[in-house]
């Protein structure tokens, strides 16, 4: 008889939609930030525009990646979810607050005539705060990855906490 327990291992597929969707989203994205990166050196409303339009049917379908990628963390793996997200909770906020304001300036630059210069502004800003952003979300995870780490490592060497508390379990 087939055995599904043999073959199928859950914890490694669900690891391996997380990190697709979160490359996914990386690769992807970059497109959308390197049109951010171009759009303060485009000569005229033009060219801004042909730069706008460019990113303008994928931009929105981009973030799902990542929303996946997180939902994916947090039904899958709870506790990783947890320690990562500790210390990664006001970058990721601003993060979030950072790609809504991204659309938000995306879409009324399209509706704004007489203040497009307003939207291509605020669009600027929120493009470079994204950067920073998602750099400060890459230094912190590898810190507190490495903090994790070294924490379960003296955890097992030691025998201390997780000892202690199966030995009081009955």
């Amino acid at each position: 008889m087939f055995n599904y327990g043999d073959v199928l291992d859950l914890p490694l597929i669900w690891g391996g939609l997380i990190a697709l969707s979160v490359f996914i989203y990386v690769l992807l994205d970059g497109f959308d930030l390197g049109c951010g990166i171009l759009f303060p050196f485009a000569g005229s409303d033009k060219n801004r525009s042909r730069i706008m339009n460019s990113i303008a049917p994928f931009w929105d379908g981009n973030e799902t990646w990542l929303v996946l990628g997180g939902g994916g963390l947090f039904a899958a793996f709870p506790v990783a979810y947890g320690i990562i997200m500790t210390g990664l909770y006001l970058p990721v906020t601003f993060m979030l607050f950072g790609l809504i304001m991204r659309g938000v300036a995306f879409e009324f630059r399209f509706k704004a005539s007489s203040r497009r210069h307003v939207w291509d502004t605020f669009f600027l800003l929120v493009q470079s705060l994204l950067h920073s952003l998602k750099v400060l979300c890459l230094g912190r995870l590898y810190k507190v990855l490495r903090q994790a780490t070294v924490s379960i490592l003296v955890g097992h060497l030691t025998g201390s906490h997780l000892s202690r508390l199966s030995a009081a379990l009955p």
